[in-house]
């Protein structure tokens, strides 16, 4: 299951006073070590955990960390900026993840987002562009290929994933705007 607005509104509901207008799973950008945040670095970058939210909320854009044992858990606020006082960028990035026990990597597509907060603080983070898709699986969810599919239960399939490509995206593209950046031409799968 793909963690939705709806989930992140029941889930941070403890975290995050204001409602929530638009949330995105955000994973740590590069340079973001575990190291930094073993040894207690208070800089935002270093509090991120592997799965994150990124949600935008009437007067801020706020970063909660994640964790427990399914890694979905609410732990914490990382940070709140103010949305008119902070900027974001955003650029396309392919990112691999090597597998030591298979020796096997997979490869991504990702949004990487680079924000700054009106202090000088700066925060890289990767929100993955298709969703449980890797590498160019993302031309599975075509409109040929779903057209092009003869078996229903395959192309339903297809449709589910393509439907959370789309609310990624669509909900990267509230916060961008919700934070003053002109929206952006979707990449298409």
């Amino acid at each position: 299951m793909m963690p939705t607005v709806a989930t992140a509104q029941r889930d941070l509901a403890e975290l995050c006073p204001e409602p929530v207008l638009a949330a995105v799973m955000c994973h740590r950008g590069p340079g973001a070590s575990g190291l930094k945040k073993l040894f207690g670095s208070k800089d935002p970058s270093s509090q991120l955990a592997i799965n994150n939210w990124l949600v935008l909320t009437p007067t801020a854009l706020r970063i909660i960390s994640l964790g427990g044992r399914t890694g979905m858990k609410p732990r914490k606020e990382v940070a709140a900026w103010p949305r008119a006082a902070v900027l974001v960028a955003v650029e396309g990035a392919e990112v691999s993840s090597y597998f030591a026990s298979t020796g096997s990597s997979l490869d991504y597509r990702v949004h990487r987002l680079h924000i700054t907060a009106a202090d000088g603080t700066m925060l890289v983070t990767d929100v993955r562009s298709a969703p449980m898709l890797f590498g160019d699986d993302q031309d599975l969810v075509t409109d040929e290929a779903i057209a092009a599919e003869s078996d229903p239960e395959v192309r339903e399939a297809m449709l589910g994933l393509r439907e959370m490509t789309d609310e990624v995206n669509s909900n990267l593209a509230a916060i961008l705007t919700g934070c003053g950046v002109a929206p952006q031409p979707q990449p298409q799968p």
